[in-house]
């Protein structure tokens, strides 16, 4: 399991990607816990929660799940044909 610390310096990191790509610089970013970072843009403040979507490709029987998955389970599984 990441530590509090590495996780939120890859968050960081990945958003700092994001405004890279996207041609936006922040005036202030505040990290936090939830959202994730208050960002200063345009005179605004934006919270921003940080997500990352694992894709992979898998046969039907591992889409399979139990008759009553719960939400993490459901929310874990992303397969593309």
């Amino acid at each position: 399991m990441e530590s509090d610390d590495k996780k939120k310096q890859r968050e960081k990191f990945l958003l700092d990607r994001f405004f890279e790509h996207q041609g936006i610089t922040p005036t202030r970013i505040d990290p936090g816990e939830s959202p994730d970072f208050l960002v200063d843009i345009d005179g605004r403040t934006v919270g921003i929660e940080v997500t990352e979507l694992f894709i992979q490709r898998c046969n039907s029987e591992a889409r399979l799940l139990p008759e009553e998955p719960t939400l993490q389970a459901i929310e874990s599984i992303t397969c593309l044909p």
